[in-house]
């Protein structure tokens, strides 16, 4: 990696017109941004140098990507757009540079891993996002969200078979994300503890990088599993293990102080996850939640019973400490428990008028309210922040109806399904461990998200994409990473 470093430039200084020629421009941008007070002329140089990396070295900006991630920050651009900078402009830089290797070199993405199940029904899932976007009751909004779903798709799944060809590229991109990920951490707890650790005061804390404490948590949970793996990548009382136990610690006390249920709900559920997938058993445990879920879904349906749920008006408040906050969720008395009630209870009403297609992706806010149920209503109904379901199993549902919720729902069993096919056939530990961690990363997510609507936000869709890239990749017998039999799904 040294002789990489030392070998890796981005032009040849021996070219004195391009070095004196850059040298000049930001001088000049300078002096400009200065004199007209136009400061935003100090970015094009930036830029410059952005654009011509890409176009001399695009695998810098592959891995650029990842250091930004932790580090990237939400912007709003007037009333109706919001992006995540710099991670959205990077991601749409590799979007093009992936067309274009597409277009010079077909045969870039093999055709092994084009025919892998997984990514047929990814395939299906995107494609029904927008044949929906098509009929969606605000269709520039389900545009913008579909070509965000394709870029996504694009860069983490299809440029990504390109860049990962090993181990090695997976411990390249920790270490890229582990760095600014402890620096957030950190900045966080310092923060944090200015105001005691309080409840109250965590959201603030959080900013800029994450949008809230949920956003935050689910970042933590998400990218926990890769720092337990890395610790077997290195020797026992090694600095570099002492440094990643370090961070090990580190992440358990932040995800305790996020004040985040489902993050503690998703610790947990991974523990019980990885026994279950060491068994063998994952799967039929995976089987009976879902058939619990459903039969509990069942019973709030019939009769309304989901009814009897709703809280009292006064009663449900936000809780200044944790204590309150934990009692008034078992009593379902929390504001934001019973708002979920509220925006899930509207989702229900919603999937009944658009069965098939449902109101387009990304149109749930526009169209809810008036599908509520009032019984179900809170002080923080009015919905200020523009947020979603909470759920984004019902969000699927209400947006795409019940054709795409289907086909998400079988992507998200077939990925658990085959991922512990690919676990248990595959022999070198370091690889076995590599799966363990993607899947356990992939338990946190679907966790995360029965509560909250986060696979289009950056800091978590990218790992959801990323972890279903790595498990295809692992799964493809011309990668030769130790299979116990050369069988693939893509060879069926």
């Amino acid at each position: 990696m040294t002789e990489a470093l030392k070998t890796a430039s981005l032009f040849n200084i021996k070219d004195n017109g391009i070095f004196w020629g850059f040298g000049a421009l930001t001088i000049i941008l300078s002096i400009l941004s200065f004199v007209l007070e136009l400061h935003a002329l100090l970015a094009i140089p930036f830029i410059t140098l952005f654009m011509a990396t890409a176009i001399y070295d695009y695998k810098k900006i592959w891995y650029l990507l990842f250091f930004f991630i932790p580090l990237s920050m939400e912007v709003e651009i007037g009333d109706a757009l919001a992006t995540d900078l710099p991670t959205e402009f990077i991601i749409i830089t590799l979007f093009l540079i992936l067309g274009s290797i597409l277009a010079l070199r077909p045969s870039s993405i093999s055709r092994s891993f084009l025919r892998h199940p997984i990514i047929k029904v990814l395939t299906l899932h995107t494609l029904w996002i927008g044949i929906t976007a098509i009929y969606a009751t605000e269709f520039l909004v389900a545009l913008k969200y579909w070509i965000a779903k394709l870029w996504y798709v694009g860069v983490f799944i299809l440029l990504a078979s390109i860049m990962i060809k090993d181990l090695k590229n997976i411990k390249t991109i920790f270490w890229l994300l582990f760095f600014p990920a402890i620096f957030t951490v950190v900045q966080t707890l310092i923060r944090h503890w200015q105001f005691e650790f309080s409840f109250l005061s965590v959201n603030n804390c959080v900013t800029p990088y994450f949008r809230n404490h949920v956003n935050y948590a689910a970042f933590l949970v998400l990218f926990y599993p890769f720092i337990f793996l890395a610790r077997t990548w290195y020797s026992r009382n090694s600095i570099i293990r002492i440094f990643i136990d370090f961070g090990n610690l580190l992440f358990l006390v932040a995800i305790y102080l996020s004040y985040t249920r489902a993050a503690w709900i998703c610790v947990v559920v991974m523990m019980v996850a990885f026994f279950l997938i060491k068994k063998r058993i994952f799967i039929p445990a995976m089987i009976l939640g879902i058939l619990c879920v459903g039969l509990f879904i069942s019973f709030l349906i019939k009769d309304n019973k989901y009814l009897s749920f709703a809280p009292e008006y006064s009663k449900t408040i936000y809780h200044e400490n944790i204590s309150d906050h934990l009692e008034s969720t078992v009593s379902f008395e929390d504001i934001s428990t019973a708002e979920r009630f509220y925006r899930w209870a509207a989702a229900m009403q919603m999937s009944k008028a658009r069965p098939f297609l449902g109101f387009g992706p990304g149109n749930f806010y526009f169209n809810y309210k008036k599908y509520a149920v009032s019984d179900f209503t809170t002080y923080v109904s009015g919905n200020e922040e523009k947020s979603g379901v909470h759920n984004y199993f019902l969000m699927t549902l209400i947006e795409q109806g019940y054709i795409g919720l289907s086909i998400f729902f079988v992507l998200t069993f077939m990925i658990f399904y085959i991922g512990q096919k690919i676990y248990l056939k595959l022999v070198k530990v370091e690889d076995k461990n590599l799966i363990i961690a993607v899947l356990l990363s992939l338990v946190s997510i679907v966790i995360m998200n029965f509560f909250s609507d986060l696979i289009e936000t950056d800091k978590v869709g990218i790992f959801f994409f990323l972890n279903i890239a790595i498990l295809v990749l692992w799964d493809l017998p011309d990668r030769q990473i130790g299979l116990k039999a050369k069988h693939s799904y893509a060879s069926e």
